[in-house]
């Protein structure tokens, strides 16, 4: 499978990493929100359950979480979980691991809704109940 390009309007890495800055600034209910800098500045394409599970494995073997309390999650915009949607992008099996054994918290972009890329796909309609969307923590427009 190809990697497609990112377009124009695709947020740099840096930029991306200052929104996930600003998220986890937002983690007013102590949530133990982290973020790290590799995914966003990195140079190659690494398949995101592949990049979670690593995350999730290192914070257990360094003893920085107990596995069994630990989330950790995929925080993405409504662009990149509409990308779930296209044919040849993702592989539904992983999108499933990702949604069901992980979690994925969506931020709402701009002209996009959410709640119709959801019901508009098989995989993620299958795992509506535990996506977690945040509406007005933070959005593009901040």
């Amino acid at each position: 499978m190809q990697r497609r390009a990112l377009s124009s309007s695709a947020l740099s890495p840096a930029a991306r990493f200052q929104q996930s800055s600003a998220a986890c600034s937002r983690d007013q209910g102590g949530h133990g929100i982290l973020r790290g800098s590799e995914e966003a500045m990195q140079k190659g394409y690494q398949r995101t359950l592949t990049v979670l599970s690593r995350i999730r494995n290192a914070l257990c073997k360094d003893g920085l979480a107990d596995g069994g309390s630990l989330k950790v999650m995929l925080l993405c915009g409504s662009d990149l979980l509409e990308s779930f949607s296209t044919p040849g992008e993702w592989i539904p099996d992983q999108i499933r691991t990702i949604c069901k054994d992980f979690g994925v918290i969506c931020i709402r972009r701009e002209g996009k809704d959410v709640e119709k890329i959801i019901s508009s796909s098989v995989t993620l309609s299958e795992c509506r109940v535990i996506m977690t969307s945040l509406w007005s923590l933070l959005t593009t427009e901040d």
